[in-house]
């Protein structure tokens, strides 16, 4: 009787491991073969019920946009479905927070053009509020900027005449350059040419700055106009809309009726003809076939080990796609000191890495809140340093040394966030953009993939990731009905 306890004892600890379903079965077989039966049909039936207890048809790993998405339609289609997550909350890089007592967005903010955008009937559906408005073109964003020098002097008519001449100068410039060249070897090569004064060169940075850091989320030397290539089949134009009532509202409603497991960090997945099984450092799971909706970031640092591993011509597009930092400061005061017209508070920097802007909360919410933004290298910086005292310190030089502190303060931090690892994705120079479709291509009719980075027509969007989770489960049901249909006629074949 105590040998049978410690083979039993045994085979618990092997199944705690994470050894394959294959080769705990193989080892079944050599007990069998010692004619240890009672030991071996323990084995059997501890793994089984191991993996059946969390076995569904479709397992989805992130709660994002993209994975609940994803679960809606599949749930809808009658699919057995389980989204898994690794943090203890839904939205992934939609987040809103109420800690102040209203609603402040740490992830996306807003909805990129509205007219054709597929999160427009989300929004008609729940008679959600939206504020519209447009930072999106380089010369109309002057009229909603109170913009100053960098000691805090307005910048008069004239130089704001300048900034719109130059930045279109400028872009016809490129026009004519390869679209694989880097914004900042064109504004070296620019500047030279056009022999601009210190001033000029600060006005076209700023503007570029604002153009492309804060559309995609690097700096300069890692964009050119081939960054433009990714979004050109998008459907969706026109102005940006801000949710006042915060942006997660809009997808609670995919929640419900789906099961979600929080606190399940990924480390594994074994994929193969018997299906997906799945390994956390809690649970394991096994699955017909998963829709993987992790960010890039996290892809690019391998966190998740896949057996077999992905093909080479994934692995080489997870490579070759930029992963951007994108950073918000949000500022509580007890009241409005600044410009509470316009909707932005620009400073010309002293040099490209040092370019911010300030986003006027007030004017949307009437709270005493600005929104500081920083990318790419900035933005990675200011992780690290004291954001709230540099700003400030900014601030100080525009609106005198008497202005109030923030009462309170709070930052984000995707960069250093192990279940992001970066803001958002960008087609980098000399990367083409059919990369983002390998990436979207499902593995083996096992692994299928969503997310921003896999939008084949809005990528670095919310409802560029809203539409690869409704495309990732068309293709898991596409897969399925496939199947039946193989097996039918197979049957009728051998009937």
């Amino acid at each position: 009787m105590q040998n049978k306890l410690l083979q039993f004892i045994c085979i618990k600890k092997l199944c705690k491991q994470k050894k394959s379903y294959k080769s705990i079965i193989k080892f079944a077989s050599l007990l069998l073969a010692k004619k240890k039966i009672i030991c071996a049909f323990t084995l059997v039936s501890i793994i089984k019920s191991s993996w059946a207890a969390h076995h569904y048809d479709t397992i989805i790993i992130g709660a994002g946009v993209s994975g609940l998405t994803a679960a809606y339609h599949l749930h809808n289609a009658q699919q057995k479905v389980l989204i898994i997550e690794a943090k203890n909350r839904l939205g992934g890089r939609v987040y809103t927070s109420y800690d102040w007592g209203f609603a402040t967005d740490l992830g996306a903010s807003w909805i990129h053009a509205i007219e054709n955008n597929p999160l427009i009937p989300l929004i008609g559906k729940q008679s959600i509020i939206i504020n519209t408005y447009s930072n999106s073109d380089p010369v109309a964003m002057l009229n909603n900027y109170a913009l100053y020098d960098n000691e805090g002097k307005p910048v008069s008519k004239q130089t704001q005449t300048l900034f719109s001449s130059l930045t279109k100068e400028f872009l016809r410039y490129c026009q004519t350059r390869s679209q694989m060249i880097s914004f900042a070897q064109n504004l070296t090569s620019f500047a030279k040419q056009k022999k601009l004064t210190s001033e000029q060169l600060a006005l076209l940075s700023y503007a570029l700055e604002n153009i492309y850091t804060y559309e995609f989320a690097d700096n300069l030397t890692k964009l050119s106009r081939n960054v433009h290539s990714a979004s050109e089949a998008s459907i969706a134009s026109g102005k940006n809309a801000l949710l006042p009532e915060g942006y997660f509202q809009l997808f609670r409603p995919l929640t419900q009726h789906v099961p979600i497991h929080l606190n399940q960090i990924v480390s594994q997945i074994n994929y193969g003809p018997d299906g997906v099984n799945i390994i956390t450092q809690h649970e394991k799971y096994h699955a017909n076939q998963v829709i993987i909706t992790v960010p890039l970031g996290v892809l690019k640092a391998n966190a998740i080990k896949f057996h077999p591993a992905l093909p080479k011509d994934k692995r080489t597009a997870i490579s070759q796609l930029g992963m951007g930092s994108y950073e918000k400061l949000y500022l509580l005061f007890d009241k409005v000191f600044w410009d509470k017209d316009k909707e932005w508070i620009g400073m010309l920097p002293q040099n490209e890495q040092e370019a911010f802007n300030i986003f006027n909360y007030y004017k949307y919410t009437k709270k005493p809140v600005l929104i500081v933004f920083t990318s790419g290298k900035l933005a990675r910086d200011m992780e690290k340093e004291h954001l709230t005292e540099w700003v400030m310190q900014h601030l100080r030089r525009i609106y005198g040394n008497n202005i109030p502190k923030p009462i309170k303060n709070k930052k984000t931090h995707w960069g250093s966030d192990p279940f992001t690892r970066g803001s958002y994705s960008y087609l980098p120079v000399n990367v083409d953009k059919s990369v983002i479709g390998t990436l979207a291509q499902p593995v083996a009719n096992r692994l299928y993939f969503a997310g921003e980075a896999t939008s084949t027509t809005d990528p670095s969007t919310v409802h560029g990731a809203y539409l690869s989770g409704i495309r990732a489960a068309e293709e898991v049901l596409a897969s399925i009905k496939h199947s039946v249909k193989n097996r039918e006629r197979d049957k009728a074949v051998n009937s």
